[in-house]
């Protein structure tokens, strides 16, 4: 599971957490070395029975459509024939809306951890007094490995816990704030529909990762339906794909992301398969739409 692959030095935002594109190039030559580098079609036949391979599979997969999986991960893949998934958030796919996710990392990438929390806690206390900023201090761990415990815990709050709309206020007026025209940055940040067209005339798998970007278990049955829905049907129609050729990839991917309701709506919604970020390995009879990850940083090379 990969996000940002880029080099931040001498960037606008050098503190942002990427994985350098020299790092990337060696993981993928270490997995290449150990591993057998699998496709969707082998993966698919890998999952239902139908494959055993020699070594173990493994299969690259990138969240969030960002622009660089297009600028710098698909040639280093191509030079090394490595197929891959990229799972596109469809909103942002037209350059006017950045995903309050995106919104909340820029922001950590220009505020240090105490401004951050108290510019946040500020603003959340001026538009909602009174609400809890408690988590799950157990979760919030367990999800947001790498992170600070008070970092962790507001990742947690802003991604999982607080409602949709008030999460989303009160970090669109820190970014307004603090960075400025969010539809530039947007375009600088995600790959357009030429960007994602051209991934899948490459020969990669292109997924969906939701119309908006947020965690499906803070929408009510109806509104996972709506999004769900609409995201199939740009991917579907944008590349003339459907059937057996869509998969999905659950925002944010934490146990308390999703429920089974919600895969079972991914599933009734047209895609092929599921992958969480849940840390793990897949086997062969695993639900497909529950499929485990391992995160980079899970990967030392």
């Amino acid at each position: 599971m990969y996000h940002y692959v880029r080099d931040v030095a001498g960037t606008r935002f050098p503190r942002l957490k990427a994985l350098p594109v020299d790092a990337f190039r060696r993981q993928v030559d270490a997995l290449r070395a150990t591993h057998e580098m699998a496709t969707w079609e082998s993966l698919a036949s890998f999952l239902s029975g139908e494959y055993v391979p020699r070594r173990d599979l493994c299969y690259l997969t990138f969240d969030d459509g960002l622009r660089e999986h297009h600028e710098t991960v698909l040639p280093i893949l191509q030079e090394r024939g490595v197929k891959a998934a990229f799972f596109v958030i469809t909103g942002c796919a037209n350059h006017e809306v950045m995903a309050t996710v995106h919104q909340s990392q820029l922001l950590a990438a220009v505020l240090d951890e105490d401004q951050l929390l108290g510019r946040f806690r500020n603003g959340l206390a001026e538009l909602a007094p009174g609400t809890s900023v408690e988590v799950d201090d157990e979760a919030a761990r367990r999800t947001y490995r790498w992170d600070s415990r008070a970092m962790a815990g507001y990742k947690y709050l802003i991604n999982v816990q607080l409602p949709v709309t008030l999460r989303e206020t009160v970090i669109a007026l820190l970014c307004a704030q603090e960075l400025g025209d969010l539809r530039a940055l947007a375009g600088d940040h995600y790959m357009g529909w030429g960007e994602i067209d051209e991934l899948h005339r490459c020969g990669m798998v292109v997924g969906g990762h939701t119309h908006f970007h947020r965690a499906l278990s803070s929408l009510t049955a109806t509104e996972q339906r709506d999004d769900l829905t609409r995201c199939y049907g740009l991917l579907a129609s944008r590349l003339g794909v459907s059937g057996a050729g869509i998969p999905f990839c659950y925002p944010y991917g934490s146990p308390d992301a999703f429920t089974s309701e919600s895969a079972k709506l991914v599933r009734a919604s047209g895609f092929v398969a599921g992958f969480t970020a849940i840390a793990g390995r897949v086997r062969s009879g695993d639900d497909p739409y529950t499929l485990r990850r391992f995160d980079t940083r899970d990967v030392v090379a």
